[in-house]
């Protein structure tokens, strides 16, 4: 079962830096992070969409939890991997901030 979660999280990891790099400025999903930067009230709502790495964590650490445990929900472990995820988003995104400004 630890097998699965890392892969999971990994996944999920992947994913959400995907969504950071592709919704840079200059790349093709940019469109996706100006409705959040237009409004002062809306980037609360950005940041766990796709602005933030680390708060990606919580909307998209979630649904890949579900979709990957709906038949066998544990809130304990659903927080566990939404804080791990939180942290290898944390340190991914700080080495790709590294590598990028190179």
């Amino acid at each position: 079962m630890l097998h699965i979660d890392i892969i999971l999280l990994l996944t999920t990891t992947l994913w959400c830096m995907g969504l950071i790099v592709a919704s840079e400025d200059g790349y093709f999903l940019s469109f996706l992070k100006w409705p959040f930067l237009k409004w002062d009230w809306a980037i609360f709502i950005g940041k766990p969409i796709i602005l933030c790495p680390r708060c990606m964590a919580s909307v998209h650490g979630t649904i890949a939890y579900f979709c990957n445990y709906y038949d066998d929900y544990m809130w304990t472990n659903h927080l566990i991997f939404c804080v791990a995820l939180c942290f290898v988003n944390a340190i991914v995104f700080e080495i790709y901030e590294k590598i990028k400004f190179l």
